[in-house]
């Protein structure tokens, strides 16, 4: 459950495997703090609702793996006029460039923070978004973006992402596209 054979499997065979087997990957890259402590956040909330989830900081992580992750959850701020944090530099400069071209298997979540007085405004959130789709991964829900007041649209976005993953995990659906339908966030399921 979980191993590289059932997420071979999964791609050979489409038929779902649930979200219980499969590890929600939590990636945080942030300069003062705040990303890592709403990753933390979820990564609890997400462990109340029997969900498996591993948070890391951005900079610790090989990106290379990301061909392998079936859930993922990102939780970045911007810095300045719109560059990622100094954590996050790898792994944006790798989903940027021709060392990945694939995503399909990968279902995503982005919570970006910034602030509204710069130009670019969430822009790291928002770019690593776009380029995830390009990418051919799948929004889980639709990305979320944060003001310097940030506590409770975060709190609210953490919530409508666990309960898309409760949904996910009751039904047993691998791809979120599956039944969302629409724009917005969602509570219980219900468009």
């Amino acid at each position: 459950h979980g191993s590289p054979a059932s997420v071979l499997d999964l791609k050979e065979t489409g038929v779902a495997t649930g979200v219980p087997t499969d590890t929600i990957r939590v990636l945080f890259a942030t300069q003062s703090g705040n990303s890592r402590k709403l990753a933390q956040l979820f990564g609890t909330e997400a462990q109340n609702y029997k969900l498996k989830v591993e948070v890391n900081d951005m900079a610790e992580y090989d990106p290379n793996k990301l061909r392998k992750e079936k859930f993922l959850v990102i939780f970045c701020s911007t810095q300045g006029e719109g560059d990622p944090p100094l954590s996050g530099e790898e792994f944006f400069s790798f989903i940027h460039s021709s060392r990945i071209n694939n995503l399909n298997q990968l279902n995503y979540a982005v919570l970006s923070l910034g602030d509204r007085n710069y130009v670019n405004f969430c822009k790291v959130g928002r770019d690593i978004d776009k380029k995830l789709k390009q990418l051919g991964a799948t929004p889980i829900i639709p990305a979320g973006e944060c003001d310097v007041d940030f506590q409770e649209v975060a709190s609210q976005w953490i919530t409508s992402l666990n309960e898309r993953f409760q949904i996910l995990q009751q039904t047993g659906v691998d791809k979120p596209s599956v039944i969302t339908a629409g724009k917005g966030l969602q509570r219980n399921g219900q468009p």
